[in-house]
């Protein structure tokens, strides 16, 4: 491996635009199919309980699905709590902001100073210094889902771009 590679300004290796969008594309599709199978409940009439079971099934592999602190419509609870839906709109927002911009890249120091909301929300909630509220939650998610994407976009375009480099040296 060429060392060199890495001491160079990241200028130096930019991402086409092109593949930059394609990469957005993919990911705003892929979170367009995910936010629309948590919202099912709530935008199809689904009368297959099987069907129910098996929407209900795949998402509990990512949430808790606690119907108290779900964000309910009508009568229909989302599958996934309020945090969960905040991080999942949160990345497609940023997805779909990212379309029509510069790229925005962040490193992981500021990922994780921006998770601090939603973690002292988490820990301030389970030591009872205040009840549980579907608005923080979510909140805290959306501003959590937002730095993970810009994160994941950012180590995407390195590692695909730094692998395609090291391939043609």
């Amino acid at each position: 491996m060429n060392l060199q590679l890495f001491n160079k300004s990241p200028q130096t290796y930019q991402v086409s635009k092109m593949n930059f969008i394609f990469l957005c594309i993919s990911i705003l599709s892929l979170l367009g199919i995910w936010i629309y199978g948590f919202l099912t409940p709530v935008l199809l009439d689904i009368d297959n309980s099987f069907l129910q079971f098996l929407f209900a099934r795949t998402y509990s592999t990512m949430c808790h699905q606690d119907s108290a602190r779900c964000i309910t419509i009508g009568n229909e609870h989302l599958l996934v709590c309020a945090r969960c839906a905040g991080i999942y709109f949160g990345a497609f927002i940023t997805c779909l902001i990212n379309l029509f911009r510069k790229p925005i890249h962040i490193d992981k120091k500021i990922f994780i100073f921006m998770s601090l909301p939603m973690l002292l929300d988490i820990i301030s909630v389970l030591m009872g210094l205040y009840q549980y509220s579907k608005i923080v939650a979510s909140l805290t998610g959306l501003i959590f889902g937002s730095f993970l994407l810009l994160l994941i976009i950012s180590e995407l375009e390195d590692y695909l771009f730094i692998k395609k480099v090291l391939k043609n040296e």
